[in-house]
């Protein structure tokens, strides 16, 4: 983990910086120093009611704008290469201390902070919406490759890009990680795997009619439908695959072990609730798959 400094204010001499990982509250983040309202120009206060807003917001996260200098510049007070620093964890805050800096205006410095090893879980994700179904036959779903971190450190990986290399140190992906507290996991996306293929059908298997009527004269059926995921793996390898399926409706059976469970519905007027199903499934090289599941759905027709 590297922390890149951006520097577009004034010049800094001998200063103390620290870098925090994570989210500490700040009231007043947003709010304009009184002694700011000294130096602004009488018009820009009183043109418009939003424009102090405007001001105060620019002012207040004026130093965290990364803005590089155009001749791109890096301070050379210190050679920071192949250091890495021991942090302190502070509340629900991790404190790195990088000891006293010499900063030039309109200069960068990347300095790097953590280096440590983890292990990471080769897998593949889908997430198949309630519209995923299609009768379109050889309509391919989206299926992504991802590398699951799990983050064995002593200390969380804070929230930033990421370049992956391969072992011959070659460009993989740049994809972005995502706060990881210690002991944590996390996915980062490499590509989208387009030597695994996926489709989605379903059928009505089922329809009857109940005694409830509604003031149109319409009564309420009960509709149980069929889907089937079809998988197929090109890859030379084996891959682990987590799926899900959203279905608005009630799940009746799922094979291949998938878990089903009801959540809450933001449809007021659908008298179906929403089912999420999960599975987690392994494919050999070469080899092709089924998953299938039913559901069952209310409707006034």
């Amino acid at each position: 983990m590297k922390a890149t400094i951006l520097n577009n204010d004034e010049a800094f001499d001998n200063t103390e910086v620290d870098i925090i990982i994570g989210n500490p509250e700040m009231f007043y983040g947003k709010e304009l120093d009184p002694i700011c309202t000294r130096y602004l120009n009488d018009d820009l206060l009183n043109y418009r009611d939003n424009n102090l807003t405007q001001a105060a917001y620019s002012l207040s996260n004026s130093l965290n704008i990364p803005i590089y200098s155009a001749d791109g510049s890096i301070s050379k007070s210190k050679n920071y290469e192949n250091e890495a620093l021991d942090g302190n964890k502070l509340e629900d805050l991790y404190v790195y201390k990088l000891g006293k800096l010499d900063l030039e205006k309109n200069a960068t410095i990347i300095i790097p902070v953590v280096n440590t090893t983890v292990k990471y879980e080769d897998v593949y994700t889908a997430d198949l919406g309630i519209g995923s179904a299609t009768l379109v036959k050889d309509a391919v779903l989206d299926v992504y490759h991802k590398y699951r971190i799990s983050n064995s450190s002593i200390a969380p990986f804070t929230t930033g890009s990421v370049l992956v290399l391969s072992k011959d140190e070659m460009p993989v992906a740049q994809a972005q990680l995502k706060y990881t507290p210690v002991n944590g996991k996390q996915d980062i996306s490499i590509s989208k795997a387009i030597d695994v293929q996926l489709k989605n059908e379903e059928v009505e298997i089922k329809k009857e009619k109940t005694t409830q009527k509604n003031k149109e004269d319409e009564y309420k059926y009960k509709i149980n439908y069929s889907g089937t995921i079809r998988l197929e793996n090109f890859q030379s390898k084996k891959i682990k695959l987590y799926l899900s399926k959203d279905i608005s409706g009630e799940v009746i059976a799922s094979s291949n072990k998938g878990k089903s469970k009801l959540l809450k519905s933001v449809n007021n007027y659908d008298d179906n609730p929403t089912s999420l199903i999960e599975w987690e499934v392994e494919i050999n090289a070469g080899e092709k798959m089924e998953i299938t599941y039913s559901y069952s759905i209310s409707s006034w027709q």
